[in-house]
């Protein structure tokens, strides 16, 4: 919705037979419209994270490893969600390996 006022005044003088003659006009201006306009931008940002890790021992051999990738947790964000999967799958695998026979 929108609106307008305005006001203008303008002194005339204008030479007539015989003498002269002065005016004054004042006017006032005021305009409402009403319009239906609808117009959406979409803007998403994305942000990801990607980890890849690998535990090696003295001789350069791989004893664990893992890839994982996050678009941001509900309440982490994408960096952290990263971090927390990485070490949830390393206490996961440790607490595996302790549990196998020697």
């Amino acid at each position: 919705m929108h609106s307008s006022l305005g006001t203008s005044t303008t002194d005339e003088e204008s030479a007539l037979r015989g003498g002269t003659r002065t005016e004054d006009h004042t006017g006032r201006t005021m305009g409402i419209g009403a319009g239906d306009s609808e117009s959406s931008h979409s803007s998403e940002r994305r942000h990801e994270a990607n980890a890849a890790i690998r535990l090696v021992n003295k001789d350069g051999d791989v004893i664990w490893s893992t890839t994982q990738e996050s678009r941001g947790g509900k309440f982490l964000g994408s960096s952290a969600d990263v971090a927390d999967k990485v070490m949830k799958r390393l206490t996961d695998d440790y607490e595996r390996a302790r549990k196998l026979p020697r």
